[in-house]
């Protein structure tokens, strides 16, 4: 699956996506239908029929049905979406529109396309696609942000905006100059924008990484946070788009895979559906990831690990029920928790006395830590870590690769006191939940191995240590 499609409507989550070949023939990208599941909870999904299928060979959506959005009006459900079809004399980029009663049965316009790029903003027959259609209630009409580019661009890597188009009925649309040309990317894909009290957000995705943006009015200047990516594990998480249900605002998006099922810094295109984020505005109006209560009811209900589930490896620990201590650390401690797993979901609070050193779990050990990954936290530097140590074969004998860091991200402040670390690995992907910061990874080199926790140049102190 990929490009989540997210939409609230009576009761249900929906989650439209692109579906990409079963059998994996083919380029994977093209001859996207939009598959479509649902549900009431974001946590047990109810797949439904497909909404959209390719059109023929010499339609605007014969390549493919792309991103767009769907969007409620009176009795009917919109789905505006992007045709694609390399080589059309119209352009390989053209909006589609489809409608239905239900939600679940669509029928496409026949008057499709809705809409096609023309030269007075944009770059005519270049990129055209991701539509995003909403009610402006300040405005007084529909606005659609797409995928652009400008019309003079200072260079090709440079020539991305978001673009606008205005509708008083959702039929005859009205170009508008581009909401957004920062002049540094080559594309800007999925946009999306809402507001949160005072503040209009504006997301977008650069190939796979999601960004956002903040603003005063939807029409800008539009202000670049001091940490604009929404997780550390930056193209992992892919073109992430948000849904509300009328309280709360949740951010959904998925995992790529990995080429050749080994760790890189870069997945392929399509993947899997990862955990929902929610959405938290802090005091100066940048946004924070948590975790959907939802996803932590198991852990409340049981799952604190027994003073006897702990093994020390190095260092002097110090056991008793959910909780592990060790008082000093002049170098890398560790003990293991639990029985050997590939998967694990863990909650734990971790506390270190001042700045020196970094703590966290180890995920996939041996029993030496020869090979394993790391989840850190570093204090001075205020930093979350994926790490990966392996060991290879040298001309010496055995030798450590690594640690090699996978991923990083600089935490918005300094935690202060206990931090609440929340961590799922789960058919071979990785997501952590820590300080109003997420981290997903697929993990592939090491399969299988033992979860531990760890501190390398400073005491620790872990606490209410829960599995599930």
């Amino acid at each position: 699956m990929a490009d989540i499609i997210p939409f609230y409507d009576t009761g249900y989550y929906h989650a439209f996506y692109l579906k990409g070949f079963a059998d994996g023939s083919g380029w994977s990208r093209h001859h996207t239908p939009w598959a479509h599941i649902r549900s009431r909870d974001l946590s047990a999904w109810e797949e439904l029929p497909d909404a959209l299928a390719t059109g023929t060979q010499d339609a605007p959506d014969g390549g493919a049905c792309f991103t767009g959005s769907v969007i409620r009006r009176g009795e009917r459900i919109h789905i505006f979406y992007t045709g694609f079809s390399p080589g059309h004399p119209a352009g390989r980029e053209q909006i589609m529109h489809a409608v239905s009663e239900d939600g679940i049965r669509f029928r496409k316009n026949e008057a499709n396309p809705v809409l096609r790029l023309d030269d007075s903003y944009y770059g005519a027959g270049e990129d055209f696609r991701d539509p995003y259609v909403f009610w402006n209630e300040e405005e007084g009409c529909y606005w659609m942000l797409f995928t652009a580019g400008e019309r003079r661009p200072l260079c090709g890597v440079r020539r991305g905006v978001i673009g606008l188009a205005v509708s008083a009925d959702m039929e005859r649309w009205e170009f508008r100059p581009p909401l957004y040309a920062p002049r540094k990317y080559p594309s800007l894909e999925c946009p999306d924008l809402f507001r949160i009290g005072d503040w209009w957000y504006l997301l977008f995705s650069q190939f796979g990484r999601t960004e956002y943006r903040m603003a005063r009015s939807p029409h800008g200047p539009w202000q670049t946070p001091a940490s604009p990516h929404f997780d550390a594990g930056d193209y992992f998480f892919y073109a992430a788009k948000t849904v509300f249900d009328g309280n709360r605002r949740f951010l959904l998006g998925w995992c790529g895979e990995l080429a050749g099922g080994r760790d890189a810094a870069s997945a392929l295109w399509g993947g899997t559906f990862v955990t929902p984020r929610e959405l938290r505005q802090r005091a100066d109006g940048t946004l924070t990831l948590e975790c959907p209560e939802i996803f932590l009811s198991p852990f409340n209900s049981s799952g604190i690990v027994r003073y006897n589930q702990f093994r020390q490896v190095t260092g002097e620990w110090t056991f008793a029920d959910g909780a592990a201590e060790v008082a000093a650390a002049d170098g890398f401690v560790s003990c293991f928790v639990g029985e050997e797993s590939a998967d694990v979901s863990v909650r734990l609070t971790i506390e270190v006395p001042d700045d020196r050193g970094s703590a966290g779990i180890v995920l996939r050990s041996s029993d030496d830590h020869a090979d394993c990954y790391t989840v850190s936290l570093h204090w001075g530097t205020r930093t979350l870590a994926l790490a990966r140590s392996k060991s290879v074969d040298a001309f010496h004998g055995p030798a450590l690769h690594g640690p090699r860091l996978l991923c990083a991200r600089e935490l918005p402040e300094r935690p202060d006191g206990p931090v609440r670390l929340t961590a799922f690995l789960r058919d071979g992907i990785l997501e952590v939940f820590v300080a109003g910061v997420t981290l997903t990874a697929p993990l592939q080199d090491i399969r299988a191995g033992r979860f531990g926790l760890f501190a390398s140049e400073t005491p620790a102190s872990f606490a209410d240590v829960r599995l599930s």
